[in-house]
């Protein structure tokens, strides 16, 4: 290691074993267990340049995902070795020479290079993949306390993904005091950008919710949502503007979700319609009617509810002639909702 100022962290005993065999002698492996800031510290004394041979699958990535604000807190220079698809360390050098292993060396990339790189191959330059990338990475990104490196990586990420820098440079920022100051609901994640009103548990903001990611992941239904006049009875004013955008929307559909972000000039409601258009969900005809029609029948409800207080009333006070009076109300309630739901 103190040779070389450089070690190879793999994951299995047998991937040591290969390297060691292979003449890779500063080799160590974490066994199952993920690399923690008391290994990396112990490492570090004896060199400065950390080799990872994780594998490049969800995992794998994860894996390096929870270790950047560690790397970079303990100021080490960490590089990422992929291997190509089905090798790992002990595999690749029975197959290959140890010279074609210094090759993929060779070609390794920072801790974050590696991760802005692997986004965008997993989720492509789209409009939509971008914004699942930007949720991806924004967590590393935040975990990095040093505010050079932070402001380097954003960059980075900023002219990769061809958008603003300050503005994602702020979304950071914004989440890094969130982490700081333990804000948010006891069990669940925060969702970066997204207001806390949508993790309240209130029932009606959620379904509200929903049906926006509806009109932006599956925009064959805006006809039916306008049709039934849907927006109208939001409650949330946030998520009705965005809605009444929706409707507004005349452009191709494919499009929708990029040009409703370019055409507004909110910050929060543009944070709602990148994570919205996030919401992960197996849209279908049938499954959207069902989500509209359980709307329908809570704004019954809600429009019910003070005539139901009003019965209650009249028959704790037993005024029968209230009540009877009442009951013929709600009974003709009753008849409009039957007529129109034919």
């Amino acid at each position: 290691c103190r040779e070389s100022d450089s070690i190879f962290i793999v994951e299995g005993y047998m991937d040591v074993l290969a390297m060691h065999q292979a003449g890779f002698q500063n080799a160590v492996a974490t066994l199952g267990t993920g690399l923690t800031e008391d290994h990396i510290r112990i490492l570090k004394g004896f060199c400065r340049r950390f080799y990872l041979l994780y594998d490049s699958d969800d995992a794998g990535i994860k894996a390096t995902e929870k270790i950047v604000g560690i790397l970079a807190r303990e100021n080490v220079e960490a590089r990422v070795v992929t291997l190509p698809p089905g090798f790992d360390p002990d595999s690749f050098l029975r197959e290959r020479s140890p010279e074609e292993f210094k090759t993929q060396v060779g070609r390794s990339r920072g801790v974050m290079d590696f991760l802005i790189e692997s986004a965008i191959a997993k989720h492509d330059l789209s409009v939509d993949g971008k914004i699942r990338i930007l949720s991806e990475l924004e967590t590393p990104l935040s975990s990095i306390d040093d505010g050079m490196q932070r402001s380097l990586f954003t960059r980075v990420l900023s002219e990769r993904l061809d958008i603003n820098e300050s503005f994602l440079l702020e979304k950071i920022r914004s989440l890094k005091k969130e982490n700081r100051s333990g804000r948010g609901l006891i069990g669940k994640a925060r969702e970066p950008g997204i207001d806390a009103r949508f993790l309240s548990g209130e029932s009606g903001i959620r379904l509200e919710q929903k049906l926006v990611a509806m009109m932006l992941q599956f925009p064959a239904m805006i006809p039916r949502v306008e049709e039934e006049r849907i927006v109208d009875f939001f409650t949330d004013p946030i998520l009705k503007s965005i809605a009444r955008k929706i409707l507004d929307y005349n452009g191709d559909p494919a499009d929708i979700v990029s040009e409703l972000i370019t055409s507004i000039d909110d910050d929060l409601q543009e944070s709602m319609i990148a994570q919205l258009a996030l919401d992960e969900e197996e849209w279908s005809e049938p499954g959207c009617m069902k989500l509209i029609s359980q709307f329908q029948r809570r704004l019954l409800h809600r429009q019910h509810k003070p005539l139901i207080n009003r019965i209650k009333a009249a028959e704790d006070s037993n005024n029968e002639s209230l009540l009877e009076e009442l009951l013929k109300e709600r009974q003709s309630q009753s008849g409009k909702k039957e007529s129109s739901s034919l």
